[in-house]
């Protein structure tokens, strides 16, 4: 349903009922509504159609109704819109470094739009299928939900990182010390006679493989915060644009299917 977009047809059945049985000429009948204005609806064009065809003594008319959505832009749509670019914004007004402030941001845009559709969803009317601003609503809850979890990954790789350089600085340091200890002191390795015991990574040397290939794995998964940030921005707005459009053409296709079925009716007003 393309609630609060969506186009009906209101249906009218009239008949001629009096002495003599009196027939409609199809030819010369007319329609006209007058004034006709609705608070809710635009009624851009009224048709007929006959229910028989030779004989007429009921006509069904129908009447287009176009609902009128301009009051769920200012209410719905156009805040979400401006949360959801508050909510992108948040990725580059933000240091990496600045968790809490990130994100609180989410969390309360979350809360916002939450907020927004409890309110409107009680002045909403009753329907059992899902309608095109419920649909609208929970993407972007969907969505903040979303930012606050590109928050956490942000913040997941900076301690990575961090905690990766400080076992990379501790080892250098110690080697710099029994560098300088061993400064002038030749060391000479003890050579393994025919009786010693193997190394280990000579009994086993795909244990030096994967040691060494656990090493590329962590190179490979230690990205920079910032590129996982910029990342999570530029995938966020391509998201929300193919939304938008989707959710626009599916309106749009769902209201085309029922003024093709308006057209059926032939033109009978003036």
């Amino acid at each position: 349903m393309a609630f609060p977009f969506d186009v009906q047809i209101c249906l009218l059945s009239v008949q001629l009922n009096g002495p003599g049985n009196p027939e409609i000429n199809l030819e010369s009948l007319i329609v006209t509504g007058g004034n006709t204005s609705l608070p809710a609806y635009r009624m851009p064009s009224v048709r007929c159609r006959p229910t028989a065809k030779e004989h007429v003594r009921r006509v069904e008319l129908a009447i287009l109704l176009e609902r009128r959505g301009e009051a769920f832009l200012k209410s719905a749509i156009g805040p979400c819109l401006i949360l959801g670019l508050l909510g992108h914004i948040s990725f580059l007004a933000f240091p990496v470094d600045e968790f809490n402030e990130r994100a609180s941001t989410s969390l309360s845009l979350l809360i916002v739009v939450a907020s927004l559709f409890s309110q409107a969803v009680s002045s909403l009317p009753a329907s059992a299928s899902s309608k095109a601003i419920d649909e609208w609503f929970f993407y972007f809850i969907l969505r903040f939900f979303l930012f606050f979890l590109a928050q956490c990954l942000v913040e997941y790789q900076r301690r990575r990182l961090i905690k990766k350089q400080k076992s990379q600085v501790v080892p250098e340091i110690h080697a710099k010390m029994r560098a300088k200890n061993d400064f002038g002191r030749v060391v000479e390795h003890p050579r393994r006679s025919e009786g010693d015991e193997m190394l280990s990574s000579e009994r086993h040397p795909s244990r030096a493989f994967w040691k060494q290939r656990d090493t590329f794995q962590d190179k490979f998964l230690l990205i920079q915060p910032s590129s996982v940030n910029m990342t999570c921005f530029v995938l966020g707005i391509f998201v929300d644009i193919a939304f938008v459009l989707i959710f626009c053409y599916n309106i749009h296709l769902q209201n085309s299917n029922i003024r093709e079925q308006f057209e059926n009716y032939e033109v009978c007003c003036s």
